[in-house]
């Protein structure tokens, strides 16, 4: 993959800066995982539902929708760089419409009006909104997903391998996000309060983390640059 610019831009972080700025979002993604214990204990100065990790609207949601925008933002900004690069809007849009559903539950609410309108019931331990959730995701992995196909057979070669890290990235975000929350769903009668809560703190933390490597891997990309514009036309891969 070619992604120096050759137009000696030092601003561009390096690996190392990359690393650091890893380590940093861990740092208060664990920072976030304290006040969670603390909130839990009763702590006073963390009494607030916010400080609860799986809260809809707390401070980990909120931080964790930072990262997805401001990856969506570089995302925008690379394709300015990158020649038929339509995926990366396409996977910028995505990340903003996760964003937007944690903001407005769109997702819980299609999924409420699905149990009404289809008579939906429990299945393999899931409630019924849970199964109304699911099938509200799929729609919108149908739509984002096919926007996405179609976006990638549009683009470039470095701009196709460019979304691949993107979607190894997401993928880890929807691991944790689906994967181990359905898990939790399956198997909460049969676990202890603290095997469910450990099991919660599984899936928000790594969905934090999740987001951070979304956040470094645009970043990554950015500093790559995923092709030089200086160089001829006839000499870009295609």
């Amino acid at each position: 993959m070619t992604l120096d610019d050759g137009a000696g831009d030092h601003r561009r972080p390096g690996l190392r800066t990359l690393t650091l700025v890893l380590l940093g979002l861990l740092v208060v993604d664990v920072l976030l995982v304290v006040a969670n214990a603390a909130h839990h204990r009763g702590v006073a100065e963390f009494s607030g539902w916010r400080w609860s990790i799986n809260a809809d609207g707390g401070w980990a949601e909120v931080w964790r929708s930072v990262k997805f925008l401001v990856a969506a933002a570089y995302l925008l900004r690379l394709m300015e760089r990158v020649p038929r690069a339509p995926v990366l809007g396409a996977w910028a849009a995505t990340l903003a419409v996760v964003v937007l559903d944690d903001l407005l539950r769109f997702h819980e609410d299609l999924g409420a009006w699905l149990v009404g309108r289809l008579g939906l019931e429990p299945v393999a331990g899931l409630r019924a909104q849970d199964v109304g959730e699911l099938l509200a995701w799929g729609a919108f992995v149908v739509v984002l997903g096919t926007a996405l196909v179609l976006a990638f057979r549009r683009s470039s070669a470095p701009a196709r391998r460019g979304a691949l890290v993107v979607g190894g990235a997401v993928a880890v975000v929807a691991f944790f996000a689906v994967g181990v929350d359905m898990v939790a769903i399956v198997v909460g009668d049969v676990l202890t309060d603290r095997g469910a809560r450990w099991l919660a703190l599984l899936e928000a933390g790594g969905e934090m983390a999740g987001a951070g490597l979304v956040l470094v891997a645009a970043l990554w990309l950015w500093s790559r640059r995923a092709e030089d514009p200086a160089r001829p036309a006839s000499h870009r891969e295609r």
